[in-house]
């Protein structure tokens, strides 16, 4: 009796081992991927000018250095002959662009 407790005891524990190792870590692709993503994308702010006292469109088009996307109005104030806003956001790569520092 004693040996067979034994034997089931040890069978037991491996089973309950090879249930708890990983056999496949999908850690490195994801974290692979979310450094790619970031290499192609970056923040940018950027002032746009219009001429007299006017409220300016909440988003712009952006499209510079390779990079393009869409930026949202952040702020804007009239100076007494124009008007300047600021927008900003994430850009994505759109072609061949150099990464950011």
């Amino acid at each position: 009796m004693k040996k067979f407790l034994g034997l089931l005891s040890v069978a037991s524990l491996g089973l309950f081992l090879s249930f708890g190792i990983p056999t496949h870590s999908s850690a490195n692709s994801s974290s692979s991927d979310a450094i790619a993503a970031a290499s192609y994308s970056q923040y940018v702010s950027v002032n746009r000018y219009f001429n007299g006292n006017v409220v300016p469109p909440s988003t712009i088009a952006y499209n510079s250095g390779g990079y393009s996307g869409t930026l949202q109005r952040q702020a804007y104030q009239f100076d007494g002959t124009r008007t300047i806003a600021t927008y900003s956001g994430t850009v994505y790569c759109s072609g061949s662009c150099p990464i950011p520092n």
